[in-house]
């Protein structure tokens, strides 16, 4: 049995992180008919596109955009025991699974939508808020 290095083990992980899924989308609002239902598929490497969300008996449609961490680190360092100096020198790499987005939406009527969620991919779920433009606020679950 050969044990993957780290080099494998990230390009895998960065392979999955980049696979096309489909999300459910469910907004909830403060009265039940002002509730809605949507699916967002994505493509490896997209981070914001196209929604349409009917709510309320409005269609609002607009953009989403989901942003994930992540850093990239450099270390070295020297050691020197009186007749030796060793010097070493490494990186590491770390593509963080959990992020933000927002969704902003209109409707024909001009009434306006924005919604802020965290996800998080290693449970492909998410949760997050959204406000109308006449106050109202609703739950948004990402599923």
């Amino acid at each position: 049995m050969t044990i993957p290095t780290f080099r494998q083990l990230a390009a895998a992980l960065s392979l999955a992180a980049l696979s096309g899924c489909a999300h459910t989308l469910y907004v909830l609002g403060p009265t039940p008919e002002l509730t809605g239902k949507t699916t967002v598929t994505t493509t490896p490497g997209q981070s914001g596109g196209s929604i349409t969300l009917v709510l309320g008996g409005e269609t609002y449609t607009g953009r989403w955009v989901y942003m994930r961490g992540g850093s990239f680190s450099l270390a070295s360092m020297t050691a020197t025991n009186g007749l030796r100096t060793v010097s070493a020198t490494g990186s590491a790499m770390d593509i963080s699974a959990v992020g933000s987005g927002t969704l902003i939406m209109s409707a024909p009527d001009g009434s306006h939508l924005r919604c802020v969620f965290n996800y998080s991919g290693w449970s492909s779920s998410g949760l997050g808020v959204c406000e109308d433009d006449k106050g109202r606020r609703y739950d948004l679950q990402i599923n």
